[in-house]
């Protein structure tokens, strides 16, 4: 099923209140389909967003480097929309292991 009609799948099942939570993954969600309609990631200076600056340098040293759905998952219970899906402890250990694959240390 493409990212798209999973996507208004999901909208469907959430709006009409028939979503199960935890969500169950049943096909891969790979950056390709994130970007279809994210290709605009803002990427801010300091801290607040180098994550985006430096997603790309990580995925080119690492073959199990950090994805989009590794901070930004859309059916995580810890999560929340005011900031954009995250759960602070699972983004926080993604952090750690892109500052360790790049070599960069705060």
């Amino acid at each position: 099923m493409g990212a798209e009609l999973q996507g208004a799948h999901n909208a469907l099942a959430w709006y009409t209140g028939t979503a199960v939570q935890p969500a169950k993954l049943t096909a891969p969600v790979r950056d390709e389909s994130c970007l279809k309609c994210h290709q605009q990631v803002t990427v801010g200076r300091g801290r607040n967003n180098h994550f985006h600056a430096f997603l790309a340098q990580w995925q080119a040293v690492d073959p199990n480097a950090g994805a989009c759905v590794s901070c930004h998952n859309g059916h995580v219970t810890g999560g929340s929309a005011q900031i954009s899906f995250q759960n602070e402890t699972a983004t926080t250990a993604v952090c750690d292991a892109c500052h360790r694959a790049i070599g960069e240390r705060d």
